[in-house]
């Protein structure tokens, strides 16, 4: 949003035309045929001239969730002083029973008196009209969508295993010229943009599509190692059926410990769910392997302690806790543990509060009544290992998964989760990504904190 104020008023605005914008009724900055249901917003675009009239039409019938549209709607601009627009651009962006367009419709509009006029032919819920100087309107969508990939490549080079050097002078390049039509500096020749931003946003697409292709390569190689990776046990969780002839054992919801089993959860697990990823995740099944394409994880607090009236109530705000306890026995010795966690997803919960994408599963474990692995923070489409050493003189190892990712009114609703198990021998190979994880947890565990 465009905020003025005395000092930050551009060439075009001048205190005494924002001031009258307030006091002087006989000409506002913006002025409409609509009824007192319309809300407007006016936004002017960088130094401009480029200024948008943005529409909302709350004219709804709550009872009946229904809005009634407003056509033939006329709205008069005034002009910024030392401006001439030339060009004017509707879009409905909300339509109520057809498709909206897919672009911008070009408006013929009319000048007297210091001011523009168009009119709107329909509005349904949110509507945007422009006025702008020639090739304004395309370059500065130009600029916008070149602004997604120069965004996009900065946050891949955030990713493990990409050198940010490599990139610094496409990024300083680019940069430089979004800031020729995003920043403060007024712009001669729209036209001329036109061309380098297509440009540019065609070389930042193809950088960042480079390096997800190579980022998605070396993840499936991660995960082919994770799968194959050498145990004594390996533990498959979730309701998919595990890789048996891979050495994976299936382990759900229902699978207790028992003497006989010889595994199982210990103790009850009616706070856990089972989740498969796949069919949200965008991603066929044939791509994603009976590993890691399910997992078991805490339940959300709002299916054991949400009651529903006329409104959702939240009795906890901070609700409590509930770690999954899992039991496995084993000859006493020294043994490397491996917990695989993450997911395909986005971490999202529709019936759980408003759509967050910061939520997060910490997956803390101790194992023999010890800390072990610290939690830390998962993100969607990403999958992590917890890993440390581990002594056994008792013929049993107990492990406990928990975290305390669960927030105020449930936004991160994830304690913990856990996709996959491996219990190693000191001897045995651990995939790369597991004795870079061991390291870590090693250094973690000798640091002061």
């Amino acid at each position: 949003m465009q905020r003025f104020g005395v000092a930050d008023i551009k060439p075009g605005f001048t205190a005494e035309t924002l001031r009258h914008a307030v006091v002087d009724e006989a000409n506002p900055i913006v002025r409409t045929s609509a009824p007192e249901t319309l809300w407007l917003h006016v936004w002017r675009h960088g130094a401009g001239p480029m200024t948008s009239v943005q529409m909302f039409n709350n004219d709804l019938d709550v009872d009946k969730d229904t809005i009634t549209p407003l056509e033939g709607l006329t709205v008069s601009l005034r002009e910024p002083q030392g401006v001439r627009f030339t060009q004017a651009f509707y879009t409905n962006a909300t339509y109520v029973d057809e498709a909206p367009p897919k672009d911008f419709t070009e408006l013929r509009f009319t000048r007297q008196g210091g001011r523009v006029q168009a009119t709107v032919p329909r509005l349904d819920v949110f509507g945007v009209l422009v006025f702008c100087v020639d090739s304004e309107l395309e370059a500065r969508m130009g600029a916008a969508r070149t602004r997604k990939w120069h965004e996009r490549l900065k946050m891949a080079l955030r990713c493990e295993g990409v050198n940010p050097q490599d990139y610094a002078p496409l990024v300083q390049e680019s940069g430089a010229l979004l800031a020729e039509i995003q920043g403060d500096v007024a712009v001669d020749d729209f036209a001329a943009l036109i061309a380098p931003l297509r440009e540019m946003r065609a070389t930042l697409q193809g950088k960042v599509e480079h390096i997800t292709k190579a980022l998605t390569q070396a993840q499936s190689e991660r995960r082919a190692a994770m799968f194959n990776a050498p145990g004594v046990r390996k533990f498959d969780f979730g309701d998919r059926p595990a890789a048996v002839d891979s050495g994976w054992t299936q382990v759900t919801t229902d699978t207790l410990y028992s003497e006989e089993q010889a595994y199982g959860w210990d103790g009850e697990t009616k706070f856990m769910r089972s989740v498969v990823r796949g069919a949200g995740s965008k991603r066929p099944d044939a791509e994603i392997d009976a590993l890691h394409i399910d997992l078991v994880r805490s339940k959300d607090p709002n299916k054991f302690l949400v009651k529903r009236y006329p409104t959702i109530v939240f009795p906890d705000t901070h609700p409590t806790p509930h770690p999954g306890y899992f039991k496995v026995d084993l000859p006493n010795g020294e043994y490397i543990v491996t917990v695989l966690t993450g997911e395909y997803g986005e971490y999202r919960e529709e019936r759980c509060g408003p759509p967050n994408l910061g939520r997060t599963a910490m997956t803390a474990v101790d194992a023999e009544g010890l800390h072990m692995a610290y939690g830390d923070r998962a993100w969607g489409g990403f999958f992590q290992n917890r890993v440390f050493r581990v002594k056994v003189d008792d013929g049993e190892l107990n492990l406990k998964f928990y975290g305390n990712a669960v927030g105020p009114f449930y936004c991160n609703v994830i304690e913990w989760q856990v996709s996959g198990l491996v219990i190693s021998t000191p001897d045995q190979k651990l995939p790369p990504q597991a004795e870079a994880a061991l390291a870590r947890n090693a250094l973690l565990s000798r640091a002061a904190i």
